[in-house]
């Protein structure tokens, strides 16, 4: 048995055809879902990120406050009142500047 017999075993021609096939598929894609993201307008970009946070659970929002040190969908700053007057249902600012600065 020679060391050619075993590699042939292991991978045939029409594997790694079908391989690259799926890898340039896959690149595609890729490529196509980075195109659609440039083109969406700052205001599309908006929208689209108004509605992804307000589907998002409230774990998630409380996360991004934290991690982003604002209060809110809107607002860039802790330093806010209590209420949630963007009616996007964020959690209380006092948990978020809490977890920030103690």
């Amino acid at each position: 048995m020679c060391a050619d017999e075993n590699i042939r075993g292991v991978l045939s021609v029409d594997d790694a055809v079908q391989y690259m096939v799926i890898l340039f598929m896959l690149f595609l894609v890729q490529f196509a879902l980075a195109c659609a993201c440039l083109a969406l307008s700052s205001d599309q970009q908006q929208h689209v990120l108004r509605l992804g946070w307000s589907r998002a659970s409230s774990q998630l929002k409380y996360r991004m406050q934290i991690r982003f040190s604002c209060c809110g969908f809107d607002n860039g700053t802790v330093n806010l009142p209590e209420d949630d007057s963007d009616n996007m249902g964020h959690p209380p600012c006092t948990e978020v500047i809490r977890d920030i600065y103690y």
